[in-house]
């Protein structure tokens, strides 16, 4: 068994890949019109490096060369830097499918007899795109949840350090509140909820299930300009109080 497309001999290949440095300019002059790219940070030097090796491992590929190790590597590494560069997911993924329609006119354009003379290789020639498509949006996705659970440890350390009893550093405080978006000093209402899950709970607001003296924080953290309290909804299994910002929040009593 091999990794290979059924593209030996497809006539055009090598041409393509001989004019590869024309048929990138023009793909990077087509992506700079979508949405999401006409005024992203992704330099033009970018776009053409990035669309320059993914053509040529995608005609590599068609010709019947074993790429697909260093295409899915390549491919995920665009994906992830594209999530860094805050591009939308919907437009990664419309330029990237714009691989198959440059493809397909390159091949036909340097092939004898045009679109005719390649029609049989359309399916592995759309199966090699969508592969890459596949790998770029899994590269994308995988950074945007690293980048998730950074925030999500970075709000808990906040969280943790305005409703930690044992503090005594009003600067930490002060600067974990302006991070939060949350005045200094003020009242807070903590909210307690269960899981996200449709889970039963009893009538303490804890699920049978969960082991006692369990908690954990939420990341969602909003203020409330209509009311004179401060309300900070942190789901945190064990206790709801009303506490001012710094000062000891009880614990709640065991559930009997």
């Amino acid at each position: 068994m091999h990794n290979r497309l059924e593209g030996e001999g497809l006539p055009g290949v090598t041409a393509c890949l001989a004019d590869l440095e024309t048929i990138a300019t023009a793909y990077v002059r087509q992506v700079r019109t979508l949405t999401g790219y006409a005024n992203s940070v992704v330099s033009d030097d970018d776009l053409h490096q990035t669309a320059r090796t993914t053509l040529r491992l995608l005609f590599e590929m068609i010709k019947g060369e074993d790429r697909l190790a260093e295409l899915q590597e390549y491919s995920e590494n665009i994906g992830r830097r594209r999530a860094r560069q805050q591009v939308p997911l919907e437009s990664l993924l419309r330029a990237v499918r714009m691989d198959f329609p440059f493809i397909w006119e390159a091949l036909s354009a340097h092939t004898a007899g045009g679109a005719s003379a390649i029609s049989d290789s359309v399916v592995w020639i759309w199966n090699a795109v969508e592969r890459h498509t596949t790998n770029v949006q899994t590269g994308y996705l995988d950074e945007i949840s690293r980048v998730n659970a950074e925030l999500e440890l970075e709000r808990n350390f906040l969280l943790r350090q305005l409703l930690s009893e044992g503090s005594r550093d009003p600067q930490l405080h002060r600067q974990a509140a302006a991070a939060l978006g949350l005045p200094a000093d003020g009242e807070f209402v903590v909210v307690v909820s269960g899981d996200q899950s449709s889970t039963p709970t009893n009538s303490h607001g804890r699920s049978p299930t969960a082991p006692l003296g369990h908690r954990y924080y939420s990341s969602k953290v909003s203020s409330s300009p209509s009311s004179p309290q401060t309300r900070c909804n942190l789901r945190q299994r064990g206790f709801c109080s009303t506490s001012r910002l710094g000062s000891r929040l009880p614990r709640a009593a065991s559930p009997r």
